[in-house]
């Protein structure tokens, strides 16, 4: 949305109600100012965005909330919760960011 992309509302479990698109209207109007406010910021956003290693982790990241959204409480639940939080975690996204930085 910050970049102006072409998206879809994904019909799938959403941890928090700021991933929904009423929420995410808000939260991106607050941040559009920090983005326009340093120069090619939007430009390192949408290389970092488009980058196949952040794609693909977006991917994963879909394909569970996807798959949690009808997701009975269970095991299989519980393992799949924990595989998204790990997707979601500051050490996976500081890897992801070393992976693209070093590809560039």
């Amino acid at each position: 949305m910050l970049l102006g992309e072409r998206w879809e509302r994904l019909d799938a479990f959403h941890g928090s109600n700021m991933a929904e698109p009423e929420w995410a209207d808000d939260v991106i109007s607050a941040q559009a100012e920090l983005w326009q406010a340093i120069p090619r910021a939007a430009d390192v956003l949408r290389f970092w965005w488009a980058a196949p290693s952040v794609v693909t982790w977006r991917q994963k990241l879909d394909d569970a909330m996807v798959r949690l959204k009808d997701l009975p409480p269970s095991d299989e639940r519980s393992a799949l919760v924990g595989t998204w939080s790990g997707l979601r975690s500051s050490d996976t996204v500081r890897a992801l960011s070393l992976t693209v930085r070093g590809a560039s």
